[in-house]
């Protein structure tokens, strides 16, 4: 029995399926990145809301209310910069 190979169908078929694979691959990678960078969105938004509510209640400053939760001092500057946009 003789097989008679289209060689071109295969190739374009072969390519094509390695392009949906290269491109879900390319979903998946982007989709993890946005979903990082909606997490680290979220926690700075929920550590702005903390100092914020610190500041207000009980009349601290942003360095003090900081200092109470703990925020890492080279987090501090970039949390200061974006009460100072909120603010304006």
């Amino acid at each position: 029995m003789d097989y008679v190979f289209n060689q071109e169908a295969i190739t374009r078929d072969w390519i094509e399926h390695e392009c949906r694979k290269a491109e879900a691959r390319g979903e998946a990678r982007g989709e993890a990145r946005g979903e990082a960078r909606g997490r680290t969105e979220g926690k700075t938004e929920a550590q702005l809301a903390l100092i914020a509510n610190l500041m207000r209640s009980m009349s601290l400053t942003s360095d003090v209310a900081m200092e109470a939760l703990n925020i890492p001092l080279e987090d501090r500057a970039h949390y200061a910069e974006q009460l100072a946009r909120q603010n304006a």
